[in-house]
């Protein structure tokens, strides 16, 4: 007897701990099955050109059939066995479960949870259509007006989503049209061929490896699989295991469900399960997400609850069956009903917007918040406290990441940029707001250069603002005015840190007690929390950038075998700073030590102009970088992303030690054999150049990956990254 045999047939728990625990069962397995899948989609959306959703699903049925072998030898559950004639007759009932399947992970690729998930209830219309036409049932008025509200909610919510493409529309389309023929093809197919529930489980799940797995192989799918060291991963391949083994248990747990409380509650506990799915699946995935959105997803749901509170009503067990046409004695009873609905839907949508907007202040996601769409109209008046770095040119200033930062924040679409004295820029945003109604937040940057002049000029430029900041508050009420939010841009952390914060935040100590007031730091460090925590200030971790338009050479590109250079290395070779360096440049340039005397190597000692810059990625094979102050600061300076966006140089990068580092290079989609090659000491970084030096096409693939992931790490991205922190910690 397995366990939970064991505890549902024990006489210690009373009938309603059995409800409930089979109804969590039901809900778990059904939540998960889909936030599985979607984390299952994610992993390998940013880290190769294709998909691998014919080989997960394939390696999920083979999970299931495995697991119901294995209960049906136990004695849980029971079904014949396999025979051809059986499979031939339910054959195309396979096919439309396959096609579901492949069109549901498609759909979940290319879209958010929540819309995926609204959009799953269009398919009671299109299984409404199709008994109606096929079978001559006929709905009554409460199912009509359930699948009005069900098609607006789906088509404005799509239509609100910004991140909805016309691919990932067509996917859902695709997956409602397959889900509701399986559905009607399952209720004649069930009169013809007699099967038990976990038969059809069965013939569903080896059907779907005999018509799948030959499709892997011509793919390429399972060549990929072997090959992308990625998915070898404890977290992908447990995440695969465990949606196989729900895949079953959904069937099992279902069952159990109707069996231990009714298929009342069956279908209401299977309705509710969307408002978990939809919540987690915006939270745990970021999902971008307005207040337009989420009214349009509750009037979906709200449709969605109507349907089956219908089905109920009629006196139906199945939820996806539906409902004869009303007889003309409950015709007033129904059109009572329907009105009660709509005027029930009204009441929450107006508590839906009165709601929505502090409900993401609940909720956050890697200390990044998803309320992003409330702050859309928010604007920003930023102010440069010493010098707008981005009116300078790249090549007039010691570090062009200063100038890159600065040039991407004015740009942004939420950013004005305001020339002169803090209460001009004060006054100027106050006009904003009286005149087009926007919230306005006046934001001064004391920039790295200021942080790279030492404690006095810090102290001198942070006294300066809170002076004038101060005397803005005296002479203005702040009841309705523009916020304040001043940022600090903090450089240079690794030389006298707690001094420089010292100068920073002694001038604002009374300001910063004051509403409508908030002071910020940056950092380029993946140490922003730890850094929150010590000085009692919000830390933005905002990595480093690049500019594609300047570091992507693909034009250049030219096959290893016709390059001069095997490696690429210029760099600072300060001990202190960086662990491995001085010893990588000793053996491939000194040639001393290890032996490295069949590695060609471009080491210039001289200032590096941009374009000799761009020559040496260019003509060398590979490129090398470490770890700034590594387990201290854990910099992943401007020469990762530089390199990787080249999409002509493999990036060979120093391994992390610290979980700081290695979670910070996870999420900007440095994966060791997939975007870039990691190496821990010189005999390892040696054995990894020569390896690949040889397997060149290895070495091409890890390049194209680089680059598709630098996209998402461009200044312009930092910038928003910035923006986001401002809103989200100002008063």
């Amino acid at each position: 007897m397995s366990l939970l045999q064991y505890v549902l047939k024990s006489s210690k728990i009373t009938m309603i701990w059995k409800a409930v625990l089979s109804c969590m069962l039901y809900s778990f397995c059904s939540v998960s099955m889909v936030l599985v899948n979607k984390s299952l989609v994610s992993s390998y959306n940013t880290l190769i050109g294709g998909s691998l959703n014919v080989f997960l699903i394939v390696t999920q049925a083979f999970l299931a059939v495995v697991t119901l072998a294995h209960c049906k030898k136990v004695g849980i559950v029971d079904y014949p066995h396999f025979n051809i004639p059986t499979a031939k007759q339910w054959a195309p009932v396979n096919i439309l479960f396959c096609s579901m399947l492949f069109t549901g992970m498609m759909s979940l690729q290319h879209n958010s949870v929540p819309l995926v998930t609204v959009f799953k209830n269009l398919t009671n219309i299109g299984v409404a259509f199709g008994d109606y036409f096929f079978f001559g049932t006929k709905v009554d008025l409460l199912i009509i007006v359930s699948f009005v509200l069900i098609l607006i909610g789906a088509t404005f919510s799509a239509d609100k989503d910004t991140s909805t493409s016309s691919q990932g529309l067509l996917w859902m389309i695709l997956n409602c049209v397959a889900t509701a023929g399986y559905i009607l093809y399952m209720k004649f197919a069930t009169k013809t061929i007699d099967l038990s529930k976990f038969g059809m489980v069965f013939y569903n799940n080896i059907l779907c490896i005999l018509f799948l797995f030959p499709v892997t192989l011509l793919n390429g799918e399972i060549r990929l699989f072997m090959n992308t060291k990625a998915f070898h991963s404890f977290d992908f391949c447990w995440k695969l295991i465990f949606a196989g083994f729900v895949g079953f248990f959904l069937n099992f747990a279902s069952l159990n469900c109707v069996s231990t409380t009714s298929p009342t509650t069956f279908a209401i506990v299977g309705s509710l399960n969307r408002i978990p799915i939809i919540i987690l699946g915006w939270y745990l995935f970021d999902a971008d997400i307005s207040s337009e959105t989420w009214f349009f997803i509750t009037v979906s749901l709200l449709g969605g609850f109507t349907y089956s509170y219908a089905k109920l009503q009629s006196g139906k067990e199945n939820v996806t069956e539906t409902i004869d046409v009303p007889t003309d004695s409950n015709w007033k009873n129904q059109i009572n009903r329907g009105v009660k609905v709509i005027f029930i839907v009204l009441l929450l949508s107006i508590c839906n917007f009165s709601l929505m907007p502090s409900m993401p202040q609940l909720l956050e996601y890697k200390g990044i918040s998803s309320n992003r769409k409330e702050f859309h109209s928010t604007k920003i008046i930023a102010t440069w406290v010493l010098s707008n770095q981005g009116n300078k040119a790249r090549d007039t200033v010691n570090y062009a990441y200063y100038v890159d930062i600065a040039q991407a924040l004015n740009a942004n679409e939420q950013v004005s940029v305001c020339d002169g004295s803090i209460e001009h820029c004060f006054n100027q945003s106050k006009v904003i707001q009286e005149n087009f109604g926007d919230m306005v937040v006046l934001t001064p940057i004391i920039n790295h250069e200021i942080f790279s002049n030492g404690i006095q000029g810090i102290s001198k430029a942070a006294d300066k603002l809170a002076s004038d900041i101060n005397n803005i508050f005296r002479n203005y009420s702040l009841e309705m005015g523009p916020r304040v939010s001043v940022i600090a841009m903090v450089n240079k952390a690794y030389q006298s840190l707690d001094d420089k914060m010292d100068a920073l935040l002694t001038p604002f100590e009374k300001l910063r007690t004051m509403p409508h007031f908030s002071l910020i730091a940056t950092t380029w460090s993946p140490h922003a929390a730890n850094f929150s925590k010590r000085f009692d200030v919000p830390f933005i971790y905002v990595p480093f950038g690049v500019r594609n338009d300047i570091f992507k050479l693909t034009s250049k590109f030219v096959p290893f075998e016709e390059r001069t250079c095997d490696v690429f290395l210029r760099w600072d070779t300060n001990h202190e700073k960086y662990e491995l360096r001085e010893e990588i440049h000793h053996t491939l340039v000194g040639k001393t030590g290890l032996n490295s005397s069949d590695i060609i190597v471009s080491a210039p000692t001289h200032f590096l102009t941009l374009p000799e810059y761009l020559t040496e990625i260019a003509k060398c094979k590979m490129s090398i970088t470490t770890i700034g102050m590594p387990n201290h600061l854990d910099l992943l300076g401007t020469r990762y992303y530089e390199i990787m966006a080249s999409g002509t140089s493999l990036l060979l990068a120093q391994r992390p030690h610290s979980k700081e580092a290695q979670d910070a290079q996870k999420n900007l989609g440095m994966e060791d054999g997939i975007t870039i090659v990691e190496f821990s000491q010189v005999d390892d970084l040696l054995a990894k150049i020569r390896y690949f030096i040889k397997n060149t096409k290895e070495a091409y693939k890890i390049i194209d990956n680089a680059q598709k992931i630098t996209e998402y790490n461009t200044w312009e991205q930092r910038a928003q990254r910035i923006i986001r922190g401002i809103l989200e910690n100002m008063k």
